[in-house]
């Protein structure tokens, strides 16, 4: 079964770029735009979160997530082109961060153990 990401980010170019790192992997991608709430009927596998976005932020929504009711158990990426994205990410129980711009294979590699509930080699971007 093919695994499946939601991608929560507000630049749409950067969103279209992920999508085709991760389709090239065989990887099924749902988007959601910024101020937009996780929808749970995705059923997805990874969720990648951008920090700064209008209305709600990403640390906020995975606060929200790894802490609500109906807890969300999958891995949670928070990305960010801002500074202090390592301690958003800490503040909030995000799974791990990750800075603008990457490297795109590095991003590949990242989902992928993510997806294989492997542990990453490393934090940031590489």
């Amino acid at each position: 079964m093919r695994k499946r990401v939601m991608l929560i980010q507000d630049n749409e170019e950067c969103t279209e770029i992920m999508r085709l790192i991760l389709e090239e992997e065989g990887i099924e991608v749902f988007s959601s735009g910024a101020n937009q709430e996780y929808n749970n009927s995705h059923n997805c596998d990874l969720l990648i979160i951008d920090e700064f976005s209008k209305g709600k932020t990403g640390c906020e929504l995975c606060k929200q997530l790894k802490t609500g009711s109906n807890q969300f158990n999958k891995p949670i990426v928070l990305t960010s082109t801002g500074v202090g994205l390592e301690t958003f990410s800490a503040d909030c129980n995000a799974d791990i961060y990750l800075s603008k711009p990457f490297d795109i294979d590095y991003f590949a590699r990242l989902v992928k153990s993510l997806l294989e509930q492997q542990s990453p080699v490393y934090y940031g971007a590489k």
